[in-house]
């Protein structure tokens, strides 16, 4: 029951649209696949929106209602079902859902570090609403995608900081002869800091695009192109998007005091009677 309900409360949040049924069967019409949390095909929908067919599972997989007549074998974590033996089917063996369980023995040793990895049957260490095994080998959990991927985006954003802190930095100090040294070494602290704060824009962009790459590839890898394209797609309009505005708004700003040197000893004044003020 705790898995049904984890399915319908995610319903209405992942949604995902993938090629049609009927590109195979000429004589039927197209229908499009509904996912759930678990990406479980939900409800087939017809090209208008309607739903023709809808399924309803345990967090195992156990069938509990389906309603519709549309050829569809591809259900429980949108994985195909073997209607002649009623296993799913995943790659290096097949899924009994009935008893949670694989019917042959895992051809990966597993792990010590991992205990649930050594029992030889076990589905998605037994815990399918929020692990899944697409390939029958090894156990997926989001924690782990979220893991590697926040780790390859932070390395990508720190480089990305370092690297345009460099080249800000070596465009300081090409001022024209006629303004004084006192105004160019006023001018450079402002440019200074706004170098610094475009250099953590470009991370912070590079950050979150990385993040969404990474997170695709790997959704690629498991779940397959379709998924991956969307949660990709998702992260770029979302993260990308304030992003761009963020890098924008900086780099505007950098260049009005570049061509404003009194601006930018206004703000190092008031920066300078702030700091006295709180001192």
């Amino acid at each position: 029951m705790k898995g049904r309900v984890h399915a319908d409360l995610h319903t209405s949040i992942s949604v995902l649209c993938v090629s049609c049924l009927g590109r195979h069967r000429s004589p039927e019409p197209a229908r499009f696949y509904l996912r759930d949390g678990q990406f479980s095909t939900r409800h087939l929908a017809e090209t208008a929106g309607g739903v023709t067919d809808a399924y309803t599972y345990d967090a195992f997989g156990v069938e509990l209602d389906a309603t519709g007549a549309t050829p569809n074998e591809f259900r429980y974590t949108g994985e195909q079902l073997d209607p002649n033996v009623g296993f799913y089917y995943l790659r290096a063996r097949y899924y009994s859902q009935a008893t949670g369980r694989f019917v042959t023995t895992d051809p990966e040793r597993g792990s010590r570090f991992d205990p649930p990895s050594l029992h030889r049957y076990l589905y998605a260490h037994a815990d399918p609403v929020d692990n899944s095994d697409p390939s029958g080998r090894f156990t997926f959990t989001i924690g782990a995608q979220i893991a590697a991927a926040f780790a390859v985006a932070l390395l990508a954003s720190i480089v990305v900081y370092n690297v345009s802190l460099a080249r800000g930095r070596a465009s300081l100090g090409a001022y024209p002869a006629y303004v004084p040294f006192e105004q160019r070494m006023l001018s450079s602290s402002a440019e200074e800091e706004l170098i610094r704060k475009e250099a953590f824009t470009n991370a912070l962009i590079t950050f979150f695009v990385t993040f969404g790459a990474v997170a695709f590839f790997i959704e690629i890898g498991v779940f397959g192109a379709t998924s991956g394209a969307l949660l990709f797609q998702e992260t770029l309009g979302v993260f990308g998007a304030i992003g761009t505005a963020g890098r924008a708004f900086v780099t505007a700003v950098l260049e009005f005091f570049r061509r404003n040197p009194e601006a930018a000893q206004k703000v190092i004044d008031g920066a300078e009677e702030g700091a006295d003020a709180v001192m």
